[in-house]
């Protein structure tokens, strides 16, 4: 890929939209499931957030702070929401704005702004992104991939005129994460929805 692109580290973990309504917090599945009781912890932390929709991605870490899906099993199969933690990584609506057509690094920076408003959150973290070129990113994964770490996928999306999607998955055994690039494309906005 070339310019315009930016990319994200796509955890491995449960996709969730959470909506806060005047303290009132729910947290749904990709399939609209109300999970909020499974993820206890982090609904409490976010009922402090002002009203808002974040999407984001449940995961758990392991002894070396690292996202294990096999943690996030045995947590849930557990009840424990304790070690649980919300990756946000867009910022659908914001009060009563839907947020969805501004530009992505607009809704980023809003996304980033808002967590930090709300002070210390340790359930609750922002996703950075990368604005480097996608064979550069590929390249420090693949050197990354010597570390000790879970395999997984580097992807890169494109989202096309009439918002089809496009996937491009690379295979990189080792990394620890997925990396998701999003484009910005000539309008310098890409949606964001649970796919």
């Amino acid at each position: 890929t070339g310019d315009g692109w930016v990319h994200e580290v796509k955890f491995d973990g449960y996709r969730v939209q959470l909506r806060v309504d005047g303290g009132s917090v729910r947290m749904s599945s990709r399939n609209g499931l109300d999970w909020t009781h499974r993820f206890g912890a982090i609904a409490g932390e976010a009922a402090r957030l002002p009203d808002c929709i974040i999407d984001g991605e449940v995961v758990a870490l392991d002894h070396r702070k690292v996202p294990s899906f096999a943690a996030l099993q045995a947590a849930l199969s557990e009840g424990n929401s304790e070690s649980l933690v919300l990756f946000a990584f867009d910022l659908l609506v914001e009060g009563r704005e839907d947020c969805r057509p501004l530009p992505l690094l607009e809704r980023k920076q809003r996304l980033q702004q808002l967590l930090s408003d709300a002070g210390s959150l340790d359930h609750i973290r922002y996703v950075e992104h990368f604005e480097s070129k996608a064979d550069t990113v590929l390249r420090s994964a693949r050197r990354a991939a010597s570390a000790p770490m879970p395999a997984i996928s580097l992807i890169s999306s494109a989202l096309s005129r009439g918002l089809q999607q496009v996937v491009l998955a690379f295979e990189l055994p080792q990394v620890g994460q997925q990396l998701l690039g999003i484009p910005l494309g000539k309008l310098g906005r890409a949606v964001s929805a649970i796919a």
